[in-house]
């Protein structure tokens, strides 16, 4: 039986990423400061161009809104975009990689 899902963010800096992850996205981290609880985790399949394309994708009630707050303070972020009927912004770490940040459907400026 299946207890739970863990997401292993893979990270040329994890101590920078893990930092910006507590400081920018307000994540309540873990005693070792490396692990984040996320409530209310799923795992979707989608249809894909290759096999193994999986990621990280956090969701907020108003992408729009986020991707501002973040870019106000200086963070990279890409056009806010609608992808599979979803709008999506990404969001680029300290050490480079990226992070998609989606609109839970059926909220904010959707």
């Amino acid at each position: 039986m299946i207890r739970r899902a863990r997401l292993i963010l893979g990270s040329t800096d994890a101590d920078r990423d893990a930092a910006f992850l507590r400081d920018e996205f307000g994540l309540a981290a873990a005693e070792d400061g490396a692990r984040f609880i996320v409530p209310a985790a799923e795992l979707e399949v989608i249809r894909a161009d290759a096999n193994d394309a999986s990621g990280l994708c956090l969701e907020v009630d108003d992408v729009d809104a986020f991707a501002e707050q973040l870019t106000a303070k200086g963070v990279a972020c890409s056009p806010v975009v609608a992808l599979r009927g979803r709008r999506s912004v990404a969001v680029t770490l300290p050490s480079g990689g990226l992070l998609v940040v989606q609109q839970v459907a059926g909220s904010a400026r959707e």
